[in-house]
């Protein structure tokens, strides 16, 4: 056990929010604090590309996990998600002199 000072309105808005939903400070405090060191973590792990990264599967939302796979793409789609390659291709193939 560990003990922490906190400014007192600060202190009372917990007490006050604790005890309507139900549970203690300290659960209160414990289930920020792990948010916190998910979201920090989720963070650390991303690699600033600035191209889009595809998420697991696992990831995404249900309706989207059942969406997923209904479109049809080949194997070279997956490096061209936003038609970069086939807008240079197209245009390299119409002006081709």
């Amino acid at each position: 056990m560990n003990t922490i000072s906190i400014n007192t309105q600060l202190y009372e808005f917990a007490e006050s929010y604790a005890m309507e939903n139900n549970v203690s400070i300290s659960k209160l405090i414990e289930d920020f604090l792990s948010g916190l060191l998910k979201k920090n973590k989720k963070k650390s792990t991303k690699k600033p590309t600035g191209k889009y990264v595809m998420k697991e599967l696992s990831e995404l939302s249900p309706i989207v996990q059942q969406l997923a796979g209904i479109a049809k793409s080949d194997d070279n789609d997956l490096d061209d998600l936003n038609g970069v390659k086939a807008k240079e291709e197209y245009l390299e193939e119409k002006y081709r002199v």
